[in-house]
């Protein structure tokens, strides 16, 4: 579990850049993927609280035991700077992903369609039915996120409906 302030440019993200890319394109988005479990973007522990949890919607419908187990298996990323890519339409994702602070925005086939703001959850389609992201979200501020391993969320959504319904409910939307 480890996160860190990161930004286009860094030695992080540069160690990332193709070789093929331009060093200083300002179209370039600098991918972040969760799937790695934010390594090597990481450098010390940041974990999420029960609370950062509680406070969203989302959640609300979670027991505090349920809580503990979904604050203890996700990890606090902190996104430095806007376009820094979240996730990329068609690449596997493994986890969801919670605006804890900040905005991005998503894009379906290169056409911007939704902005989201604190307390919005994304990647959970990929999650839970095909395995692949069905939109890249771009970061349009710093942020912060909490992001949940899918086991973590596969373990709630199979013992508690409510919480269940509500990711179903979402998915149906977005789909």
């Amino acid at each position: 579990r480890w996160a860190k302030m990161w930004s286009p440019g860094s030695e992080e993200a540069e160690s990332l850049r193709p070789a093929s890319a331009p060093r200083s394109s300002p179209e370039r988005h600098v991918p972040f993927t969760a799937s790695r479990r934010c390594a090597p973007l990481c450098s010390r522990p940041m974990p999420v609280s029960q609370t950062d949890l509680s406070a969203l919607p989302i959640f609300a419908v979670l027991t505090p035991e349920e809580l503990a187990i979904l604050a203890a298996g996700a990890e606090r990323v902190e996104i430095a700077e806007p376009g820094v890519e979240l996730t990329r339409e068609g690449e596997f994702g493994h986890s969801v992903l919670v605006v804890l602070e900040g905005t991005a925005q998503v894009s379906l086939e290169g056409a911007v369609v939704r902005e989201l703001t604190r307390g919005d959850l994304f990647g959970e389609i990929a999650v839970l039915s095909s395995g692949r992201r069905t939109a890249t979200v771009v970061s349009a501020t710093p942020m912060v996120l909490a992001s949940v391993f899918k086991r973590d969320v596969w373990a709630i959504e199979s013992t508690n409906d409510a919480f269940a319904e509500e990711l179903r409910r979402l998915r149906g939307e977005r789909i």
